[in-house]
């Protein structure tokens, strides 16, 4: 197949009127684009595309996935910003390396399961819950669930390749469930309902973590993340900086807009290059105190360090 029809039928007086149009596919055939269509069913020829590796439809309204059986070698499908509200329809897409549902109507990730191939899943700006299913994607490697209703990690355990987790903006109060995730490298926690730092410990992989918007009062349990290059805890609750030493390869720290009055605890941090303290209630001679510290270049270039404002 070079091409599909979308055909769409509108109603003028007491006329019918068919219209059709074509598409083609691209890269021989192994690629389609298609514009927003209502639902699946007016794609005809969709089912013949045997040797489609790429599937992508606008935006639009289709909330249910059909017709896609026989495109076994499909690798990507972009079904973001429809009205989906379950995932069926994929079994047979065991091929499947990345799948974009984003900003659809999705409860729950149950229908995935048989989709073990998976490197790339984006579920953001959903309604989820339940993240069943998940277990069995053991290949999967980035996982963005930003903002949906989250309030426990269930289902994760078994992601050992994964290196991007994204639970920004969900109701997490705990971390709990990460412990197998060795192979991960980035974890997004922003705007969630944290006051401890627990069940981080075992993620000595991990090199970026985000925990901004919580209400996470002290620095304690991130003594094993010792490859974190970049850790922001900005806007939480914080007044002492004590569980960091451990933190050698850390080169940037976010830590503005806390409740902090003094600075010790970061004067072991070698590698650090860039530390933000704005709006806490330092005081303006610690500040410049800050400069004259002798570890890695803040006498020659504190401003480069150190970010504050009032």
């Amino acid at each position: 197949m070079n091409s599909v029809i979308i055909r769409k039928e509108t109603q003028e007086e007491n006329e019918k009127i068919i219209v059709e149009k074509e598409v083609e596919l691209k890269d021989n055939g192994k690629k389609l684009v298609l514009p927003t269509v209502p639902n699946m069913d007016v794609i005809i020829g969709l089912d013949k595309c045997e040797d489609l590796e790429e599937l992508r439809f606008g935006m639009g309204r289709i909330s249910e996935i059909k017709g896609l059986d026989t495109l076994v070698n499909l690798k990507k499908l972009y079904l973001n910003n429809q009205n989906l509200t379950e995932i069926e329809g994929l079994e047979t897409l065991k091929n499947l390396e990345v799948l974009r549902l984003e900003q659809n109507d999705l409860k729950s990730t149950k229908g995935l399961g048989k989709l073990i191939k998976l490197k790339e899943l984006i579920l953001n700006f959903n309604m989820i819950e339940d993240l069943a299913d998940l277990e069995h994607l053991k290949n999967l490697e980035t996982l963005d669930l930003k903002k949906n209703n989250i309030s426990e990690l269930k289902g994760l355990e078994n992601l050992s390749n994964l290196e991007v987790l994204n639970l920004s903006q969900n109701k997490i109060k705990e971390i709990k469930g990460l412990d197998g995730l060795k192979s991960l490298k980035e974890l997004w926690l922003v705007d969630n309902e944290i006051s401890e730092l627990k069940g981080l410990d075992n993620l000595e992989n991990l090199e970026k973590l985000y925990l901004v918007k919580n209400d996470i009062e002290e620095i304690k349990g991130l003594e094993g993340l010792t490859n974190l290059k970049e850790l922001s805890l900005n806007e939480n609750k914080i007044k002492e900086l004590q569980g960091l030493d451990n933190l050698q390869s850390l080169t940037r720290l976010r830590l503005d807009k806390n409740l902090i009055s003094d600075v010790k605890g970061l004067e072991n941090l070698k590698s650090l290059e860039k530390l933000n303290l704005g709006k806490n209630s330092l005081s303006e001679k610690l500040i410049k105190d800050l400069g004259g510290m002798d570890w890695n270049g803040w006498v020659k270039a504190p401003q480069k360090f150190v970010e504050h404002s009032q």
